[in-house]
């Protein structure tokens, strides 16, 4: 029995993991990643040249901006006691200004959207912006699994907070609307649902945005299970879009042997691999709990001490000490 603590812990850690594991295929061709997991054996933690060919080579287990942004969201629920997008605004600046929340050294990583969003001195000025950029892209997605451990048990009124917080660097209502359906569906993943089950929940969810309501259709939901990833691809959007992101991390969940196995199939899709699998390991590691990361992985999070330490502050925040 996975403990709701252990889903905490595992949906902070799987997001790290996905990131970390994630970032050495971005952006190679499917041959290349089928013939590097071929290499290693699967998924390993291992040092790499960098993404963005900018810093030369990262060590095995660091964190990429999946990470940082979402370790500085949870750290902003934490102090604030709830969501306040003025103080995520000046963390993700914080962060964009080469602050880490969770290791010694620099983040790395940060997409263009998230970048322009977050060049005005406060978050009212940026909001204020007549030029704001007006894309549906997985910048918020990313890091809005705080927002699904802060908001479990909230009924009404959480898809607006969940708003909120994508509109400080994502505006685009389809950005937004990938945000609400991922929180609902970790929510559901948290209280133990099966994953299906999970997915049906989520489904039946309001939708404004109609591209997400063709995804979560009744009529779509066969695409969830396709007997060859060519025809998954050709649904979504392109790689990095919020909605592509959405539609991997889900078939990733609901296709799952494992969390290991979950996060391989994220990788396998290509593309922006390491914020795939970021977010489909936030719902992992709710499903599966933090045993159900491998040991060898956790281990290898350079900064997973203190993921787990942001956990838990979500945890005792909305439910108190226990486990």
């Amino acid at each position: 029995m996975v403990s709701l603590k252990e889903r905490f812990r595992g949906s902070l850690l799987g997001v790290y993991a996905g990131d970390s594991l994630g970032a050495p295929y971005e952006k190679k061709s499917p041959s290349y990643i089928d013939e590097g997991l071929a290499k290693r054996g699967g998924l390993v933690p291992h040092r790499y040249a960098d993404p963005w060919g900018r810093s030369g080579f990262f060590e095995a287990g660091r964190p990429t901006d999946d990470t940082e942004l979402t370790a500085a969201l949870a750290v902003s629920i934490v102090e604030r006691d709830g969501s306040d997008p003025a103080h995520q605004y000046q963390l993700f600046r914080e962060v964009i200004g080469g602050k880490s929340f969770i290791w010694d050294g620099k983040p790395d990583g940060f997409g263009g959207t998230t970048r322009i969003m977050l060049e005005s001195p406060t978050y009212e000025e940026s909001q204020a912006r007549d030029d704001k950029p007006y894309i549906a892209s997985n910048g918020s997605l990313m890091r809005s699994a705080p927002l699904g451990l802060w908001l479990l048990g909230s009924s009404e009124g959480w898809q607006r907070i969940v708003a909120a917080s994508s509109s400080v660097t994502h505006i685009h209502p389809t950005a937004i609307e990938c945000c609400v359906q991922y929180v609902h569906l970790l929510k559901a993943l948290l209280v133990g649902l099966d994953r299906d089950v999970a997915w049906e929940t989520t489904r039946h969810e309001r939708i404004d945005d109609p591209e997400l309501a063709y995804l979560l259709s009744m009529e779509h939901h066969e695409l969830l299970r396709p007997k060859t990833t060519n025809k998954w691809m050709k649904t979504g959007g392109p790689a990095g879009s919020a909605l592509h992101t959405f539609h991997i991390a889900a078939w990733s969940l609901l296709n799952a042997e494992s969390f290991a196995n979950g996060l391989e199939l994220a990788v396998r899709f290509s593309g922006d691999t390491d914020t795939a699998a970021a977010v489909a390991g936030g719902l992992l590691g709710a499903h599966y709990g933090v045993e159900g990361i491998p040991e060898d992985w956790r281990d290898a999070l350079i900064g997973r001490d203190r993921m787990i330490e942001l956990a838990d502050g979500l945890y005792e925040k909305r439910f108190g000490s226990g486990t």
